[in-house]
């Protein structure tokens, strides 16, 4: 009963539901003396169960019965259900990323600074960024002798003031770095 009610169950619809599986045939008098639950309940109960398409009525002679549909039913509904769960969550996950892009543009004029102390780490944040923003330069200060990595097989050699290196960025774009003046400024673009 307690994995029924994971799949969103009451513990009064489990209860009733469980009841029906194990009992085929039942007035809702019977269910409700078998399940234990109020008979003031049963009704409501058996309405919804019979929506969700695990309960069948039966009008017979000796009034309506009521039976569980096999229990393969069951989990077609928790398919159908989490199916439907996650087109939606797709669907807020969109209008919500777009609603964070929106809130998170800046004004050109608008400068952003982040500390980064790797420098993997800050080729993957620089192509994230120029992917996404449009901006197609960003100012790299960072102590000299400044290292880059040389295709993917450690720190290439450091370079001079004035030489441009290039490397492939982690979106597949080249990166180009130039040491503009001792003081530390390079470009990336």
């Amino acid at each position: 009963m307690a994995k029924l009610t994971g799949l969103g169950f009451t513990k009064t619809e489990a209860r009733v539901y469980l009841a029906l599986v194990e009992n085929p045939n039942l007035s809702a008098q019977q269910v409700s003396y078998v399940s234990k639950v109020q008979r003031t309940q049963i009704y409501g109960i058996l309405k919804r169960l019979i929506n969700l398409g695990l309960v069948i009525e039966k009008q017979t002679e000796r009034g309506k019965l009521y039976e569980s549909m096999p229990p393969v039913m069951l989990v077609n509904l928790v398919e159908k259900k989490t199916r439907t769960l996650i087109e939606e969550s797709k669907s807020i996950s969109n209008q919500l990323e777009e609603i964070y892009r929106e809130h998170r543009q800046k004004s050109p004029d608008t400068p952003e600074i982040e500390v980064v102390r790797n420098l993997k780490k800050a080729l993957e944040l620089t192509s994230e960024y120029l992917s996404s923003s449009g901006v197609d330069e960003i100012l790299f200060i960072a102590e000299t002798p400044f290292t880059f990595p040389a295709d993917g097989e450690g720190p290439a050699p450091p370079f001079p003031e004035g030489e441009t290196l290039t490397t492939k960025l982690p979106d597949g774009r080249t990166g180009k770095l130039k040491i503009l003046a001792e003081d530390y400024e390079g470009v990336i673009d």
